[in-house]
């Protein structure tokens, strides 16, 4: 095989990455997506995981979500996922751009 035939192989295979890496990126921006990889992360990771009724929670989450057009729209359905775990402890992280997670934990002092 020739150096230009391989040099187009793996010029086409990187590209074929790039662009499948790009669509993956841009799915998170879709609500339905966003609020189900939201959803995953908070079922998997809740240490009181075994103690909610998740599909109850589903339910009630996705009856709020219904229409969503933006991510944003799927923020009172993620937090009410939150809230439904009653731990006193989960809580979404303001996504207001410049704003870290020390700052938002700060109480605020005129």
């Amino acid at each position: 095989m020739t150096l230009r035939r391989w040099f187009r192989r793996i010029l086409i295979a990187v590209v074929s990455l790039v662009v499948l890496g790009l669509l993956g990126w841009a799915a998170l921006f879709v609500p339905a997506v966003y609020f189900r990889a939201a959803f995953f992360l908070i079922q998997r990771a809740s240490v009181v995981r075994d103690r909610v009724d998740w599909s109850a929670v589903r339910a009630e989450a996705d009856e709020l979500r219904r229409g969503a057009r933006t991510t944003a729209d799927t923020y009172p359905a993620i937090r009410l996922v939150l809230q439904r775990l009653g731990d006193h402890h989960s809580h979404p992280a303001s996504p207001e751009p410049g704003c870290t997670a020390t700052e938002q934990a700060r109480p605020h002092r005129p």
